[in-house]
């Protein structure tokens, strides 16, 4: 789980080849969610106690987000409690590592829904897990750690960095780390429209690289516009825009194959 999104995979392992069975994912859940629900619990406290609008103050909100940011981290990986007062910052808030893990506790679920969403797409039972690794800093938050303990019992939590990731990607990406091979899956679907007409292209957890074609028919029109979406939502609007680009097709009923590919490393 890092700042900005948060995503869950299940890899067999197995004499060097690791294969990515099921990966799940949220762009819009990390850290950062956490941090704006203490901001506006902060917000709503002083709007009762000072009757004071925070969000209208720019030098106390650039405050208390700087507090809530520790304070997420503090209440974490230290104390039961953190104030304001102790950092001297003005005005003079109190948050509990209780409180904060009941306001944020819709969005620990969420996160513990992409791991289950994982063993579903992968269709494996949580006893089928051999080990369990967290990765990210707001990963080893302890209510966190502890819902993982609950669905994984007797699993010891293991940590990793992702800097020590990112460098063993590179090395397989390059050819130094020869004696491991990747095989990964999408995670996120593709999703194409068509002249207001929508469909899925490349469906999430397909193995990659993955190649799929699509046809656009000759009209009356001679440019046609295609938008492609990332997302697993039929709603457009909720997912996000990769591109657009124009195809022109000849009128009358000519036929264009447009292929779509997405490469292990893209």
């Amino acid at each position: 789980m890092g700042m900005a999104s948060v995503d869950a995979s299940i890899v067999v392992i197995k004499d060097g080849v690791f294969t990515v069975k099921s990966t799940a994912g949220n762009t819009d859940l990390g850290g950062d969610e956490f941090t704006n629900r203490l901001i506006d619990c902060c917000a709503a406290e002083m709007k009762k106690k000072h009757d004071t609008d925070l969000f209208s103050q720019p030098d106390a909100l650039a405050n208390i987000s700087a507090f809530c940011e520790i304070a997420k981290s503090s209440l974490s990986l230290v104390g039961p409690s953190i104030s304001t007062q102790s950092m001297g910052i003005s005005p003079d808030f109190e948050i509990t590592r209780v409180s904060f893990e009941e306001l944020c506790a819709h969005l620990f679920h969420s996160v513990m829904g992409l791991v289950e969403a994982c063993l579903r797409d992968a269709s494996m039972e949580k006893s089928d897990i051999d080990d369990v690794l967290v990765v990210g800093g707001y990963a080893k938050m302890p209510r966190m750690r502890q819902l993982l303990s609950d669905l994984f019992p007797g699993k010891e939590l293991q940590s990793a960095s992702i800097a020590k990731g990112a460098a063993a990607q590179a090395s397989i990406v390059s050819g130094e780390m020869q004696e491991v091979s990747l095989h990964d899956v999408s995670t996120r679907s593709i999703v194409v429209e068509i002249d207001g007409h929508m469909s899925f292209l490349i469906k999430r957890n397909t193995p990659l690289p993955a190649e799929t074609a699509f046809f656009i028919k000759g009209d009356t029109r001679s440019t046609h516009t295609v938008k492609v979406y990332e997302g697993e939502s039929t709603v457009l609007m909720e997912s996000s825009l990769l591109g657009v680009f124009l195809v022109h097709v000849p009128t009358g009923n000519t036929n264009i194959e447009v292929i779509f590919k997405l490469d292990l490393y893209d």
